[in-house]
This record gives structure tokens, C-alpha cells and sequence, in this order.
């Protein structure tokens, strides 16, 4: 109801507000139902997690190192 209120005074202007506001609270619950973050489409993992305020829980496929095969070809091309 109060949404609504808001969205009649300001024209609508105050829907883009509450659409980041129950994005962030979206994101808040799956992490507290323990949901694991692998990727972001845009900037850094920790970049992400500033934004919002508290760490993000990383998938353990995010930290999982390089496969020998793919180390290998690095070392051959001179990297």
C-alpha cells in the first residue's frame, strides 16, 4: 500500500528506488538459504560485495585452480 502511495505522489519515480531496495533483499535471502556466488556480470566479486554491503559466499568452483593441462600451455607460450 505504501508503494503504491508513493508511486502516485512522485509519478512512479519511487518504483525505480524500491526495485534496487528489493533487488539487494532478494540477494540477502538467497545467501542466508545458502546460495553461493559464482560469477558477477559486471566488475569483481568483492566489487559486488561492497556494493552491498557484506561479503558473498564464493562457489568452489570460483577458486578452483587451473587445470595442469591449461598451466602447462601458459608455461609453453611464455606467460
Amino acid at each position: 500500500m505504501i508503494i503504491l502511495l508513493l508511486a502516485l505522489i512522485t509519478g512512479g519515480l519511487s518504483n525505480i528506488i524500491f526495485l534496487f531496495a528489493a533487488n539487494k533483499a532478494y540477494i540477502k535471502e538467497l545467501i542466508s538459504e545458502g546460495f553461493q556466488v559464482k560469477s558477477v556480470a559486471r566488475g569483481t566479486l568483492s566489487e559486488m560485495g561492497k556494493q552491498l554491503g557484506y561479503a558473498l559466499p564464493l562457489h568452489e568452483s570460483t577458486a578452483r585452480p587451473r587445470s595442469r593441462i591449461a598451466a602447462d600451455q601458459m608455461a609453453s607460450d611464455g606467460r
